[in-house]
């Protein structure tokens, strides 16, 4: 054999021996760091911090990034690759709202997370009749909704409001939230 060989034989690895080599079994990492993470979401969520409207906000981020990968798992676990890589996009979009949401001013957005879930509820309310008399509805009135919507559009410019009701409280579709946080 010669040296050349010797080298372009160690350079062509399979790529099972080198997961090997750099995470071992990758089952037993990802089941410790589920086991982590949830650890960590548990004390997230008794810690005085979670009690505060940011960090409730925060900690449901991250419940979901936790619950997310978890589902992952069980998928991959059942051969369900394709279900898996939809939930990847999930759990992608969940990581970069958290550090989009953590690298701003948190009372911004927590008015902002709040103002965008309302307008989704009463989008939502208005495409759909059957909750109206309902204890579903807390919001009986169509003429109800309108004011509510008047104070929140009166927060923002017309620009921005379009934004929030595209892409949620950061009024930043996917790429853009994740280039603001260095993704």
């Amino acid at each position: 054999m010669k040296p050349n060989d010797a080298a372009r034989e160690h350079v062509l690895r399979p790529p099972e021996q080198i997961q090997k080599l750099v995470t071992g079994d990758i089952k037993k990492l990802n089941r410790r760091l589920l086991g982590i993470a949830r650890r960590l979401d548990s004390e997230v969520r008794s810690h005085r911090v979670a009690r505060t409207p940011p960090g409730r906000i925060l900690a449901s981020f991250y419940r979901k990034i936790v619950n997310t990968a978890s589902a992952i798992e069980l998928l991959k676990q059942r051969r369900h690759i394709e279900e898996g890589w939809i939930l990847l996009r999930v759990l992608l979009e969940s990581h970069v709202n958290f550090f989009y949401f953590l690298g701003n001013d948190p009372k911004d957005m927590v008015q902002r997370y709040a103002d965008a879930a309302i307008l989704d509820k009463i989008k939502h309310l208005r495409e759909v009749s059957f909750y109206r008399g309902t204890p579903m509805a807390n919001m009986d009135e169509p003429a109800e909704w309108g004011k509510i919507e008047s104070d929140i559009k009166q927060r923002y410019s017309s620009k921005e409001i379009e934004a929030v009701r595209r892409n949620g409280f950061s009024g930043l579709n996917f790429q853009e939230r994740a280039k603001s946080v260095g993704l």
